[in-house]
């Protein structure tokens, strides 16, 4: 998914490797799982949390969701089949959808991606030590 991100946001003019893709996604990802979290106990104070809920709950709530104990009693399973997460993290979902090309939301939904126009250097901590002989 993250490497046709990066292709589209290329095509768009904004040159984003798909490594860059990957953790936004994943970010936004964690942002809307928190916010959802955090709803069900603040009454609506999501959007504080996650900017792009709305969106975010359209796309992700569309996925099918496997249950466990089905996959066991159908004899899906052991070792074959995995956890459902590949090493680097990715669900097996999202590795299925970027082998076949298949977007995991309609395409008519509209995304605004918000980047800065110039990259954000990390700050480096510095220790001053004390230069007593």
């Amino acid at each position: 998914i993250s490497e046709d991100v990066s292709r589209r946001l290329g095509a768009m003019g904004f040159e984003r490797t798909p490594e860059q893709c990957r953790v936004r996604i994943k970010s936004l990802k964690r942002q809307y799982l928190l916010a959802k979290e955090g709803n069900l106990r603040n009454n609506g104070q999501y959007h504080k949390i996650c900017k792009f809920y709305d969106i975010m709950e359209s796309i992700l709530s569309n996925r099918t969701v496997l249950d466990p104990q089905e996959l066991m009693d159908s004899g899906v399973g052991g070792e074959e089949a995995g956890d459902g997460l590949e090493e680097d993290g990715e669900d097996a979902q999202d590795r299925y959808s970027e082998s076949t090309g298949e977007c995991p939301y309609p395409a008519e939904t509209e995304v605004k991606l918000e980047y800065p126009a110039v990259p954000i250097p990390i700050p480096v901590k510095v220790t001053v030590g004390n230069n007593s002989k």
